[in-house]
């Protein structure tokens, strides 16, 4: 375990980490073209000639695939920070070495995950977020672990109950900077062109310095 104030010390130095090493950002770009896409096209925007069904249906496979790109994302930061950690040196090929070994596992955690998130988080909010707060250690615990998709819902599981106030910290902190990031590329997407590119921006930059966080939490929690 650690207490509250070990744990805003990670989340300072994961944001130094970041600024300093902006090379991560490269696992999250797939993911925030997605989501940049999306609001690019709710309505109002592009796709107004396609009837509200269609495009809702659209809205939500994009929703659905792009909750999937950020968790395969999310995968390659995690061991690319839980390397990092070690040798302090940003090595991709062994990165990749490592997803190779585990990519059935990572692979079916993040359809999994994606399917599951994703279909609660447009249709059922709040269920969403229930069910994102207790698989939240689930691809640290495949990723770092070595944990199958089943054992890792176990571990996130139980991680979620003993460090119960800490995670709760996390799963707040993580919810404000997204509710945060969401209303401010909503407001910059009426920039036209340069407005989409900002979103892109950004939205890796976030998703980026949650996973830091993630994975130097789930390492101070494991000592792994």
């Amino acid at each position: 375990m650690i207490n509250s104030r070990e744990f805003w010390n990670e989340a300072k130095s994961s944001f130094r980490l970041l600024i300093s090493r902006p090379s991560f950002i490269l696992t999250t770009a797939a993911p925030a073209l997605i989501f940049s896409l999306i609001l690019y096209m709710t309505p109002g925007r592009r796709l107004v000639w396609i009837s509200s069904y269609l495009q809702s249906f659209t809205l939500a496979g994009l929703g659905i695939a792009g909750m999937f790109t950020v968790f395969l994302g999310m995968s390659f930061l995690i061991a690319l920070v839980w390397d990092y950690q070690y040798r302090n040196l940003i090595d991709f090929r062994r990165v990749y070495r490592i997803i190779q070994s585990r990519f059935s596992d990572v692979l079916l955690a993040c359809l999994g995950l994606g399917l599951l998130i994703g279909f609660f988080s447009v249709w059922f909010v709040f269920a969403g977020f229930f069910l994102a707060f207790l698989l939240i250690f689930c691809l640290p615990a495949i990723v770092i672990s070595g944990d199958d998709p089943f054992s890792a819902i176990k571990t996130s599981f139980r991680m979620v109950y003993e460090n119960l106030a800490e995670v709760f910290a996390f799963f707040i902190l993580a919810l404000a900077l997204l509710v945060i990031g969401y209303f401010l590329v909503w407001l910059i997407r009426f920039i036209p062109l340069v407005g989409f590119l900002i979103n892109i921006v950004f939205i890796t930059y976030l998703l980026a310095y949650i996973g830091i966080l993630l994975t130097r939490f789930y390492l101070s929690l494991t000592r792994y």
